[in-house]
């Protein structure tokens, strides 16, 4: 099983530290080890130690929660993405350990008789000793479960990064909270829409905005790719709930009519996106609402059917 292999990379890792005369940081990192590294060098730099490595992620992650208050704003932002880093990097290795069969039986099984997806959940239902040690390691290393086309996988907990808003660039916070919505209530899930057409509207809306109102930003490009892909579910829908039929080549009604509310009720003076959507709405009336060569030529001009990269 995958918790095996894990098991004994860790194992590994400690017997060549120590046969290399030091000790292994993330087997002797406790509050009080925590404090006295502290106290020898900055927290800043304590941390950046911590989350270099793939095997402190857990560790670098609690620092950052109960130290963070003792950086300057500056040092807090930078500390916060390259948490975000991290642990972006390592979702792959986190996945691996429940991507096999069993494992994903099990949590499937637990996810259905609880009726929830939280650790709390998961780990009063499952039995297996080596799955729930995973699990406690993943949700350590600032993941929590999600699901989709039937799997389950880790994203990062979001939710979290609240806690750090205080703290860093108003930015970052605000970056954090966008990502929030969709990890806690993902928009799309085995290619359908799950979420209705004027809450994905609101979302993109709020991408917007955020662009509109930081102009530098750290996170600029990755709240462009998500405003990118909100606006190619806005006009094209995905495959299983797009918003022309496939037969009948008509649009959703409920769709257009949650675009016409929007419009109505913020205008379109501040927003290309709710522009361009008043454009669409005129150039359906014309069409009855079917998609025609024009309303293509429409699509291609104003939204590119381009994924982002």
């Amino acid at each position: 099983m995958k918790k095996q292999t894990w098991k004994k990379s860790a194992a590994l890792g400690v017997a060549l530290t120590l046969a290399a005369g030091a000790s292994a940081p993330w087997a002797v990192i406790t509050p009080a080890a925590a404090a006295q590294g502290a106290s020898q060098q900055s927290v800043f730099e304590r941390f950046e130690e911590l989350v270099r490595q793939p095997e402190t992620l857990d560790y670098a992650r609690k620092y950052l929660l109960n130290r963070i208050d003792e950086t300057n704003k500056h040092e807090a932002t930078v500390m916060t993405l390259h948490l975000e880093n991290a642990q972006e990097a390592e979702m792959d290795e986190a996945l691996a350990w429940i991507e096999g069969r069993e494992a994903q039986q099990a949590i499937g099984d637990a996810w259905a008789e609880t009726g929830s997806g939280t650790y709390t959940a998961l780990l009063g239902a499952i039995d297996d000793e080596e799955l729930r040690a995973i699990l406690m390691d993943i949700r350590d290393r600032g993941y929590k479960i999600a699901t989709s086309e039937g799997m389950y996988f880790p994203v990062i907990n979001y939710s979290e990064y609240a806690r750090y808003a205080p703290y860093i660039r108003p930015d970052i916070a605000a970056y954090a909270a966008l990502k929030a919505i969709e990890a806690n209530d993902p928009s799309i899930g085995d290619a359908a829409l799950r979420i209705s057409h004027a809450e994905l509207l609101d979302r993109a809306l709020a991408y917007e905005d955020f662009l509109g109102t930081y102009a530098v930003s750290n996170r600029r490009g990755e709240v462009e790719d998500m405003l990118q892909l909100a606006r190619l579910f806005l006009f094209y829908g995905p495959n299983n709930t797009p918003l022309f039929g496939y037969e009948t080549a008509k649009a959703n009604e409920k769709a257009l009519d949650a675009y016409r509310s929007a419009i109505e009720e913020h205008g379109t003076t501040d927003s290309e996106l709710l522009a361009t959507l008043e454009q669409f709405l005129e150039l359906l009336e014309q069409t009855d609402g079917e998609r025609t060569d024009e309303v293509d030529a429409f699509l291609e001009e104003h939204v590119p059917n381009e994924y982002p990269s």
